[in-house]
């Protein structure tokens, strides 16, 4: 009965391009400088709320000294820069283990917190699965245009196989960044187990391969290939086999 006395309200997220449109009105009426890119990362940021979107832009905005750039934005929100984690997945995708290290190291040494980039990381993966099953679901990715140009470009360096590794290797490491006090070393470990990975195929063409190899095999021995051609001989032969004295002894 309490229930039925309440009235409920369904809240749902805004787009973020809808907050992006809301943003860009209120810099035009305060006369407030900013780059697309910058409020494209606030209302990110904002997570669907458009409340907290405003309440970023003013923050920013009283500190900015001429116009608020997407630089400033990072800066202020503690976020990872785009263009570093595409240059680390590269480096992964190139299984260049070194590399990928030396950019987590700068990442860290920035102060990062300690989930952001494994985070960051998941994210990006299941962007790159959107746009190798189609270029049309960038649309349903919130970033930069800049940051999706990158993607498009990207999309290649990895197989769908080899991202759901990179996915798998990641989740795990956050379970443990959130079960254990080491923070550096589960996604240290994870890059490189990333960057060593074995070659990957699909499923399929693993199992179509045994199964060519398989006939192959069987065509190869007189007596398989006997019961292929010649079924009825073949039992006939059994019959007589199994009718030998030293079995009815």
């Amino acid at each position: 009965t309490m229930l039925s006395r309440c009235q409920r309200f369904e809240f749902r997220r805004i787009p973020t391009e809808r907050i992006v449109e809301v943003l860009k009105e209120i810099c035009k009426k305060e006369k407030i400088k900013a780059e697309d890119d910058a409020l494209v990362v606030i209302a990110k940021a904002a997570d669907g709320s458009l409340r907290d979107s405003q309440t970023i832009l003013d923050q920013i905005a009283s500190s900015a000294e001429n116009k608020i750039a997407r630089a400033d934005v990072i800066r202020s929100l503690g976020e990872l820069e785009e263009e570093r984690l595409v240059a680390l997945v590269d480096a992964l995708g190139r299984k260049d283990a070194k590399a990928a290290l030396m950019m987590l190291d700068g990442i860290l040494a920035d102060g990062k917190e300690p989930a952001l980039f494994v985070e960051k990381m998941i994210e990006h993966v299941r962007n790159l699965l959107f746009v190798q099953v189609s270029p049309e679901l960038l649309s349903l990715v919130d970033a930069t245009e800049t940051y999706k140009k990158a993607l498009l470009a990207q999309k290649d360096v990895f197989g769908r196989e080899e991202l759901f590794y990179v996915f798998g290797a990641m989740m795990h490491a956050l379970q443990t960044l959130k079960r254990h006090d080491l923070k550096r070393v589960p996604r240290e470990v994870a890059l490189v187990k990333i960057a060593a990975r074995a070659p990957m195929q699909d499923l399929s063409e693993i199992l179509e391969r045994l199964d060519r190899e398989e006939k192959k095999s069987e065509l190869k021995s007189p007596q398989r290939a006997d019961a292929l051609i010649h079924p009825e001989q073949a039992a006939k032969r059994r019959a007589e086999w199994w009718r030998r004295p030293e079995f009815h002894r």
